[in-house]
């Protein structure tokens, strides 16, 4: 046979191999479009989402066995002369005001306890609000210390993906420039710029640090991480109970690092924080988008 006529066959079985091929090479080829879950990046720094479905043991969540628990009727803490509603009652009024129970008679009398030691552990108490709304509790008394308070409303709505990102900008963006927050015996709360930088050129001012160096936090402050530590520093200053005595006269919480998830409604923001008390806690705060506030903490002593 003549040898172009081979050449030109040869050429031709090639091509239609070729063409045959792309056509159904994917069905040989493992698939990776919309398979690569296990990281998720994330416009805003320090963020990523996580399933509610996981559990999250927080402290002192992650020391809970109600194989050990002695169940109690709302306990006396020990050495304190006080009841654990009592207590508690005292801090949501004064961290969370909002969901402060209606029927406080009704709330202190349904109110039952784990005990593990000197760890008490209330789990997702219900109750009525002032407003008539159902809300949940849940916390945790070392001795007299309230190591972990959250409360929410049992009709939280699930917010969109596009909502969360709008959050988490917004509440990320809100601290990354803060260095500390303190608190005076006067009373007084205020935090502290790390580096101030020009908006534009995003060069050091030393000027503009000077003139910025304290804020005084107030009620009306917009960041809720601010309004928080206004009410929670005081708290590790004086005993919140009906006598109040005075622990620690000045509070520094030095903010060295942070990071936050999206979880059950509401966000995780986790705090790498040193005192200048005795005892430096790891903090916990938890933050409601819909709220646009915080709605409990975990602070585990180290």
């Amino acid at each position: 046979m003549n040898r172009k006529i081979i050449n030109l066959i040869l050429t031709a079985v090639l091509v239609i191999s070729l063409v045959t091929g792309s056509l159904f090479i994917h069905n040989f080829l493992p698939t990776y479009k919309n398979n690569i879950t296990a990281h998720e990046d994330s416009d805003y720094r320090k963020f990523r989402y996580t399933n509610a479905t996981d559990e999250l043991n927080i402290y002192p969540w992650n020391e809970y066995d109600e194989d050990l628990c002695n169940n109690m009727q709302n306990p006396e803490l020990i050495d304190t002369g006080y009841t654990f509603c009592d207590l508690l009652l005292n801090y949501i009024s004064e961290l969370f005001p909002e969901f402060i129970p209606g029927d406080i008679d009704e709330f202190s009398h349904d109110l039952y306890v784990d005990r593990i030691y000197s760890m008490y552990y209330l789990r997702d108490y219900t109750y009525t609000d002032i407003d008539g709304r159902a809300c949940n509790v849940n916390a945790a008394f070392n001795y007299d210390t309230l190591e972990y308070l959250k409360c929410s409303y049992e009709d939280n709505k699930s917010i969109s993906r596009e909502e969360i990102n709008t959050a988490s900008e917004k509440i990320m963006n809100s601290i990354q420039y803060i260095d500390e927050w303190y608190y005076s015996i006067d009373g007084s709360t205020s935090f502290t710029p790390s580096k101030l930088y020009d908006d534009e050129s995003e060069i050091y001012d030393e000027n503009k640090v000077h003139e910025e160096l304290e804020h005084v936090i107030n009620p009306s402050d917009t960041n809720p991480i601010n309004r928080f530590f206004s009410k929670f520093l005081p708290t590790l200053g004086y005993s919140i109970g009906y006598d109040p005595y005075v622990r620690h006269e000045n509070i520094w919480v030095y903010l060295i690092d942070y990071s936050a998830i999206y979880y059950d409604h509401y966000f995780i923001i986790s705090f790498n924080t040193f005192t200048d008390l005795p005892i430096n806690y790891t903090l916990h705060i938890f933050y409601d988008p819909i709220l646009d506030r915080v709605i409990g903490y975990s602070a585990q002593q180290e």
